[in-house]
C-alpha cells in the first residue's frame, strides 16, 4: 500500500492554516478545512520551515501541534535547511545564554520524527537536536562549479576553503563532469593570521593556487568579512577568475561589496531569495 504523503510550508497562509492574535496578544493557529483534510489523510507529513525571528519558532510550534490534533500517528518531520542559533554552539562569555541550546530544547518539544537540516554550521547540532540528519550541499557545490566553469571555460579550478575544517566537511571529487568536458579541482585552504600578543585575527595566509580560476567555498556569509579578507589576500588579478559559494547567503551587508572582488556569487534561498540578478541562488526545497 503506497504511503500518503502531505506537505505543509511555515508560510503557506490561509490556504492551508490562518493564525490570529487574541486580544491579549497570544497566537492562535488553526487549519483551513483543506489543510485539515490534508492533514488527516496523510500517513506522513513534512513541515518547511524558513526561520529567520523568534515569532517563527512560536509559528512552528503551533502548527506542529495543530497537525498532531488533526493526525495524532502520522510522522511528522521538519525540513529546516537553515538551523538557527547554529553558531551560538556555546556560552561565549560568563553570563552569556547558550542560543542553540536553547533553540535545541524548544524544537525537540515539538517532537518531530525526524528534522533535516543542510549543512549546519556546527557539529554540536548534532548532539544536541534530536532525530537531526544533516544534509551535505555537495549538490549545489557541484552546481556551482559547474555554472562557473561553463560560465569562464574553465577546466581548471581551485576550491579555496577558509580553514582546514571546511576543506573535511565536504569531500569534492578530484573532477566534475559537464556538458563540454571535465574539471579538475584542486583543493587548497587558508590559514588565519592572528596577532601574537592579543590573539585577534589580523588576517588572512592564502596557499598558491594551482590554477588560474578558484572558488572559495563554506557554508555561510553573514557580513562576509571573512571572504574578503581572503579574496584581499589573493593577488588583485585574481577578481575576475574568483568565484565565492556558500550554503546559507545572509548577506547581512549586502553583495555590493562583495561583488566588487568576486566575478560570481552562487548561494542557496535557505535563508533569503532577494539577492538581486548579480548572485545566483539555488532552491534548497529539494535537499531531502
Amino acid at each position: 500500500m503506497t504511503k500518503k504523503y502531505a506537505c505543509f510550508g511555515l508560510k503557506e497562509g490561509s490556504q492551508l492554516f490562518t493564525s490570529f492574535r487574541y486580544p491579549a496578544g497570544e497566537m492562535q493557529l488553526r487549519l483551513t478545512d483543506a489543510g485539515l483534510a490534508m492533514a488527516k489523510d496523510a500517513d506522513e507529513i513534512d513541515v518547511i520551515a524558513r526561520i529567520k525571528t523568534d515569532e517563527d519558532i512560536v509559528s512552528l510550534a503551533h502548527l506542529k501541534s495543530a497537525l498532531d490534533g488533526a493526525n495524532p500517528v502520522g510522522a511528522k518531520n521538519l525540513r529546516l535547511a537553515y538551523l538557527p542559533y547554529a553558531r551560538a554552539d556555546r556560552r561565549f562569555l560568563d553570563g552569556d545564554c547558550w542560543g542553540l541550546g536553547v533553540f535545541a530544547t524548544l524544537l525537540n518539544a515539538m517532537n518531530f520524527s525526524t528534522v533535516f537540516t543542510l549543512d549546519t554550521h556546527s557539529a554540536v547540532s548534532s548532539k544536541l537536536v534530536n532525530n537531526l540528519v544533516n544534509v551535505l550541499p555537495v549538490q549545489y557545490i557541484r552546481r556551482a562549479i559547474t555554472r562557473f566553469s561553463l560560465l569562464h571555460g574553465a577546466k581548471h579550478l581551485t576550491i579555496l576553503y577558509p580553514d582546514e575544517g571546511a576543506r573535511h566537511r565536504y569531500g569534492l571529487p578530484l573532477q566534475i563532469g559537464n556538458n563540454v568536458g571535465v574539471v579538475h579541482l584542486h583543493e587548497k585552504y587558508c590559514t588565519k593570521k592572528r596577532d601574537p600578543v592579543t590573539g585577534k585575527l589580523s588576517g588572512f595566509e592564502v596557499p598558491d593556487l594551482d590554477s588560474k580560476y578558484a572558488m572559495i567555498v563554506d557554508d555561510l556569509c553573514d557580513g562576509g568579512g571573512t571572504f574578503l579578507g581572503i579574496a584581499d589576500a589573493l593577488d588583485s588579478s585574481t577578481k575576475d577568475y574568483l568565484g565565492l559559494y556558500v550554503t546559507h547567503g545572509i548577506f547581512s551587508q549586502g553583495v555590493d561589496r562583495l561583488l566588487e572582488k568576486f566575478s560570481n556569487i552562487y548561494t542557496t534561498n535557505s535563508f533569503r531569495e532577494d539577492l538581486g540578478p548579480k548572485v545566483v541562488v539555488f532552491d534548497s526545497y529539494d535537499f531531502v
